[in-house]
């Protein structure tokens, strides 16, 4: 290989060392700033439909606070508001006006220090029960879920919240942990990994909790199979017991691609002996606004039902933290 050639690929492996999961090359990190608000800009969307779903809006948010970026978990509070949390221990609770968000408050997430930007502060996946507005959130370095009140009524920087380890998670890689967390209808709970090991990108571990995992219940382990080189970053809970799974990958290249797809998938298809599958309903690529999708969440007790997606910025120049809105009837493309 020649020199000219070496050249050319230490900027790509640069890219894919940013990338990496559990791996982070962040931008230099300012002094702290922790009175600034939220800044949403909208985007113009040409294209108004995307698989079976009707796009509604897609806006950049951007803030100079010093807790704001890396969301990768996002749930529909039932006060209305949007909650997101981030890999260093940040939440985001976001106001909507007339179906857009226009304000933000930023906090730390379960009373810990998101400026410590320690590895148990890694959360990647928020569920939430909307009828006691309990959330749930998935620690991917420490295979740890943890139960937090009320978000809507008390303060979620101060809460401590009850946390459990669960025996089958404790063999998951550090770095490819539990992504994505639901609760189903019924009180039912599924975690799936970021991966199963290095060199298996297309299934991943995965778990059907009997109840509350905060509780110690029942867990069935089964694995989750995702398209290609796209890997599980969340899921949402439909009103017909279905579950929605946003996958996502990337391109190197400089800045790289992110892609995206949603899947639907119904968990009465788990199978401990076999692999479980979703549908894809949505492909989200260029020309349409793409990032590193790690958050979705649904709002509404019925079809058409409201999506929000929430991109993780890494906290890197080069890309942006992009939030969108769908809408879906519950069927299926060509339906």
């Amino acid at each position: 290989m020649n020199r000219n050639s070496v050249k050319r690929l230490i900027p790509l492996a640069l890219v894919a060392l940013a990338l990496a999961p559990g791996t982070w090359v962040r931008s230099p990190r300012p002094a702290a700033i922790l009175d600034a608000g939220l800044v949403a800009t909208r985007i113009p969307l040409e294209q108004k439909r995307v698989g079976a779903l009707e796009l509604r809006g897609a806006w950049t948010l951007d803030s100079r606070h010093s807790l704001f970026g890396g969301y990768s978990g996002l749930v529909a509070l039932p006060n209305g508001q949007l909650l997101s949390a981030s890999d260093k221990g940040a939440a985001l609770r976001i106001s909507l006006k007339d179906g857009e968000p226009v304000s933000g408050e930023m906090t730390s997430f379960g009373g810990q220090d998101p400026l410590d930007d320690k590895i148990s502060l890694d959360l990647e996946a928020l569920t939430i029960d909307s009828a006691t507005a309990q959330v749930w959130a998935a620690y991917e370095f420490l295979n740890t879920i943890v139960r937090y009140d009320d978000p809507t009524a008390g303060d979620i920087s101060t809460d401590q919240g009850t946390s459990a380890s669960p025996p089958k998670m404790s063999d998951w890689l550090s770095n490819k942990g539990p992504e994505a967390l639901v609760r189903l209808k019924g009180g039912r709970f599924i975690v799936l990994a970021e991966g199963t090991g290095p060199w298996d990108r297309q299934n991943h571990n995965g778990l059907l909790f009997d109840g509350d995992p905060v509780e110690g219940p029942r867990a069935t382990g089964f694995n989750f199979h995702a398209p290609g080189d796209y890997r599980p970053t969340d899921m949402a809970a439909l009103p017909d017991g279905r579950v929605l799974i946003l996958v996502r990958t990337y391109t190197l290249g400089l800045p790289p691609t992110f892609l995206a797809r949603i899947l639907v998938a119904d968990p009465a298809d788990i199978d401990p002996d076999g692999v479980w599958c979703g549908r894809e309903i949505a492909r989200f690529e260029p020309p349409l606004p793409t990032d590193n999708f790690e958050g979705l969440a649904v709002a509404g007790d019925n079809f058409p039902v409201t999506l929000w997606m929430i991109s993780d910025d890494n906290t890197a120049k080069f890309q942006n933290t992009l939030l969108m809105k769908m809408e879906w009837d519950g069927k299926m493309p060509g339906e």
